[in-house]
């Protein structure tokens, strides 16, 4: 593995984010703007589900890492 040493694009930080810390109907709105088919916003919101379920503290920790 690599260490990497880039920069994160804001808007792709913002979806990062939002994926850890909205709920779920206001992650549905973001995700509706990429049309995408429903079988893969049924995917990314069982993903979600799951994540969801991370304590505040550890999602504060993924989020030091992004």
């Amino acid at each position: 593995c690599v260490a990497a040493n880039a920069v994160v694009c804001p808007a792709l930080f913002s979806e990062i984010s939002g994926f850890s810390f909205i709920n779920e109907p206001v992650f549905k709105l973001k995700l509706a703007k990429y049309d995408a088919p429903p079988e893969a916003v049924a995917a990314i919101l069982e993903v979600k589900k799951c994540t969801d379920q991370i304590s505040l503290e550890k999602h504060l920790l993924i989020e030091k890492v992004q």
